[in-house]
This record gives C-alpha cells, structure tokens and sequence, in this order.
C-alpha cells in the first residue's frame, strides 16, 4: 500500500520537509521507500513509513503519546451516530406499535349508534 506524503504527514504527525527529505534521500539511492509516479507525484511504501518512524501513535507537535488514529476516531464517531440512529429506529418501532394498537381497537370496536331526534309516525 502506497500513501502520499499528505497522508503521510497526517497519519505519523511528521513535518512535510521531513517527509521530502525522505525523498531526497530516495532520489539518491539510499533506500527504496517510494516510487515516483507519471505525474511526478511521490508515493511511500506504508511499511517503510512504519518501519521508519517505529509505527507509533505519537504526535511530536503536541508531545502525546498513543492519540488514537485519524481512522479511529473517525470510527468512534461512527459508532456515536449509529448508537444514536439506533435510539431514533427504537422510538419510532415503539409509535408504530402504539399507532397499530390504536387503528386494531378503532376496527374492532363497534360503530356507535346514530341517534335520531325525531320519530316518524
């Protein structure tokens, strides 16, 4: 897998002059951790990334150690929008129930009896 150094930045919270350091390093032979595409676009091999910067999840701008990826946070939030999606289905199952009580009891109860107010004799 290929990434570019965009994603590359986001992903090992490494400055963009590091990353093209990196490329120049490449450019001159000393190890094979991207290609350079038609475009002139330069992608690096994940595993060469995660190799040379140990794959944790440090943030060097901020000193934490362990921040959770951009992919899990992405997927907790997920999870918070289909908990609360799963609440709404929740809710309205239950009015539709109650609506379909209420329509079975209108059909089966008897219709009332109309009144007259006058006898015809």
């Amino acid at each position: 897998m290929h990434i570019d150094i965009k994603e590359a930045k986001e992903k090992y919270g490494k400055s963009e002059t590091t990353l093209r350091n990196i490329v120049r390093e490449w450019r001159k032979g000393k190890h094979k951790g991207a290609i350079k595409l038609d475009n002139g676009r330069v992608l690096f091999k994940v595993s060469f990334l995660d190799d040379k910067f140990k794959a944790q999840n440090t943030n060097p701008k901020t000193n934490s150690v362990n921040l959770p990826s951009i992919d899990e946070r992405t997927l907790a939030i997920l999870e918070k929008q289909l908990d609360e999606k799963d609440k709404q289905i929740e809710k309205l199952q239950f009015l539709l129930a109650q609506s379909q009580e209420n329509y079975n009891k209108l059909i089966q109860s008897p219709e009332p009896k109309k009144k007259r107010w006058f006898k015809i004799f």
